[in-house]
């Protein structure tokens, strides 16, 4: 609860680290964010400023309007945004570490699942380390009538970032041979300017390349591994009526 001295204030805060500890309880309860916050401050700073007449531009000075980066001395979990709420969290890095914690074999099957979500049929896995370098197969459907056999890799690397090398490209294309329609390569990392010359070679069988970026951009296009969660945020036109 606010304070008989916070209530009986007559002068308004002159920045925004002022204000933030005027309004401190409030904001607790309220379970607001950063963002949240920098709206609320210059709504007040705006309605002050009009408030009196003549002094707009003291007023402008007195409430500065861009953050106050210096306001350390709030507390964090007034300032800091909420982890559940928040619009600005990023999933990928937990999306990466999740994914580099796989083990070799279940990122071959990981892989496979993409396929099969992507549209990939009768995707299947062979058997891990005595694959012959196809760790899995499955048909890629051109139209109604048409399909076509594909075969691929999985590649996955510890910490070091190595990068896929051509000749890993060459031993799989060997590896799939003249039945197989396009060969699809993935990997945790990413492959070298010559792997990724060997993958396009004209007169060879077609390699596509899927380094961690595409990994990433298909989980989140087909929401793999990823929940979409409903975030509340305030809507301030609905609130125009109710100030007048």
């Amino acid at each position: 609860m606010l304070s008989t001295e916070s209530l009986n204030r007559k002068t308004p805060p002159r920045s925004e680290a002022e204000f933030l500890r005027f309004m401190n309880p409030l904001l607790k309860e309220a379970h607001l964010d950063g963002p949240d916050l920098d709206a609320i401050y210059r709504r007040v700073a705006e309605m002050t400023a009009l408030s009196r007449t003549g002094t707009e531009t003291d007023h402008a000075a007195e409430f500065p309007l861009e953050y106050d980066a210096s306001a350390n001395d709030l507390d964090d979990e007034v300032i800091a945004p909420s982890p559940q709420t928040s619009p600005y969290s990023d999933h990928r890095p937990a999306l990466i570490a999740l994914i580099g914690s796989m083990t070799p074999a279940g990122f071959e099957e990981f892989c496979s699942e993409l396929l099969s979500r992507v549209g990939v049929e009768d995707v299947e896995t062979t058997r891990y380390s005595k694959d012959g370098g196809i760790d899995g197969t499955g048909r890629l459907r051109i139209n109604e009538f048409v399909s076509q056999p594909i075969a691929f890799q999985a590649k996955k690397f510890d910490g070091s970032g190595r990068k896929v090398s051509s000749e890993e490209i060459q031993r799989f294309r060997g590896a799939i041979g003249g039945h197989i329609a396009k060969g699809i390569f993935f990997t945790t990392t990413t492959f070298s300017e010559d792997a990724k010359r060997e993958a396009r070679a004209l007169g060879k069988v077609e390699i596509e390349l899927v380094d961690l970026d595409r990994i990433l951009e298909i989980c989140e296009t087909y929401e793999i591994g990823l929940t979409e969660q409903k975030i509340l945020v305030t809507e301030p036109s609905f609130f125009e009526r109710f100030r007048k």
